[in-house]
């Protein structure tokens, strides 16, 4: 009779049956012996040798004296960010980074580990481990929540394809970024709780309102970048030198990251907190650094937390590389079709750089073939940015993102009013747009 039983669950006496090669010679009577039962041991080395598979996170752990701690932790292109205790000054021992990332990367029977954790820690701090400890804790049950939920709405749309229904919700859950360059475009920005992270142009705020902008970013428990400028010319350099010089400068300030569009902006950084031995904040790179295949991020992913995708690429191309879902999307804006330190307003009119008034005052003029462009005088680093009349505009990804998962969608204004701002967060663009080269490569 046929065994009904596995192989590893039979008594003595029972049948069993077993594959040998072909031309053995086999007698009745011979005897067998069972020298190795690979399916029990398969069994024992899944069940008790190998460890708990656990997920991958990256996490971001910031402390500022007077402010709460923090911990952002992200896997399977979520993020989430929670806040603990105040920081205060330690009077007797101060925590230490090596202190700190112990604590946090003890994670227990948690579902995660962190595959990456980074640390922005003022010193002279008094942190306190439980506080640490909840924070972490606090943390990864945020995101185990948030994956579940995800998972839960891809179950339910998975459902209702079945039943030949169109699902509302989207799966994917992908954050929002702004960039602005005044301070009325900031405070409709700030209103709006999809951001988790804003950019600060320095070209209209100038050093003083990016320093007032950072309160007010952080007020509201975002994440505050400053922009670098589009050229980092020497005067450029030299300016952004005597602001570091400054003890209540912008440097003072404990950003979040610093968003880069050259190298040499980069280089600038990188010196100006290794000379001080502070710790350096993180580092994105803007589209106009163009990194457009695998050999580039390559050489620049252990140098930056992430990149912004380069308006040149197609979507088809996007998803041909090994990192775009580790991206940000320029989503909305006008892109710069080009940076000039040919002065539009001083070759035709006159230089105002003396006059503080006119400093972002923007010229409208057409080509030969009648389109408009807008050149934005940046008196400050003494250059223009020529615009085009027409925004860019990537609705599909932000009302789809489940379709087009990349890091964040992010909004860049420049030449928009406070009135403009409000409605294209809204929806209602009273402009034409256009997708770029999103779906028409550049050739």
């Amino acid at each position: 009779s046929f065994p009904t039983r596995r192989s590893f669950d039979l008594g003595k006496g029972e049948k069993v049956f077993a594959n040998y090669k072909k031309g053995v010679k086999i007698s009745v009577n011979d005897r067998v012996y069972r020298t190795k039962n690979a399916e029990l041991l398969l069994k024992i080395k899944q069940t008790l040798l190998e460890p708990k598979k656990r997920i991958p996170a990256s996490g971001t752990f910031t402390a500022e004296k007077g402010k709460e701690m923090s911990l952002r932790v992200s896997a399977y292109d979520i993020s989430t960010t929670v806040f603990g205790g105040l920081c205060e000054s330690a009077k007797n021992h101060a925590a230490t980074e090596e202190e700190v990332r112990k604590t946090l990367m003890r994670t227990g029977e948690s579902e995660f580990f962190f595959d990456s954790l980074t640390l922005n820690m003022e010193s002279g701090l008094f942190l306190n481990v439980g506080a640490l400890k909840n924070l972490r804790r606090n943390a990864l049950a945020e995101l185990e929540k948030k994956i579940l939920e995800r998972s839960e709405r891809q179950s339910a749309k998975v459902e209702e394809k079945r039943n030949g229904k169109n699902g509302a919700s989207s799966a994917f859950l992908m954050e929002f970024s702004a960039s602005v360059m005044t301070q009325e475009q900031l405070e409709v920005v700030l209103r709006d709780k999809r951001f988790v992270r804003i950019y600060l142009h320095t070209e209209k705020l100038g050093f003083e309102g990016a320093f007032q902008a950072y309160k007010q970013v952080k007020d509201c428990k975002k994440e505050a970048w400053l922009i670098f400028p589009f050229i980092f010319r020497d005067a450029v350099e030299r300016t952004f030198q005597r602001e570091a010089e400054k003890d209540a400068g912008l440097f003072s300030l404990a950003w979040d990251g610093f968003l880069l569009k050259n190298v040499e902006s980069f280089l600038f950084v990188k010196e100006l907190y290794a000379k001080e031995s502070k710790k350096l904040p993180q580092l994105a790179l803007d589209a106009e650094c163009r990194i457009m295949n695998d050999i580039a991020y390559e050489f620049w992913k252990d140098k930056v937390s992430f990149f912004t995708l380069p308006f040149e690429l197609t979507w088809a191309e996007m998803q041909k590389t090994n990192f775009y879902r580790e991206c940000e999307l320029a989503g909305y804006g006008k892109v710069p079709f080009m940076v000039s330190a040919q002065c539009i307003q001083k070759n035709t009119k006159n230089c105002v750089y003396a006059d503080k008034r006119e400093w972002g005052k923007v010229l409208c003029f057409r080509d030969e073939k009648k389109r408009k462009f807008s050149a934005v005088n940046v008196c400050k680093y003494c250059y223009n940015i020529i615009y085009g009349e027409e925004p860019l505009y990537l609705s599909e990804v932000e009302k789809e993102p489940d379709k087009f998962p990349v890091r964040a969608f992010r909004y860049m204004f420049t030449t928009e009013s406070k009135e403009e701002v409000s409605g294209i967060l809204k929806g209602n663009l009273t402009v034409r747009t256009q997708k770029g080269h999103f779906y028409k490569g550049v050739i």
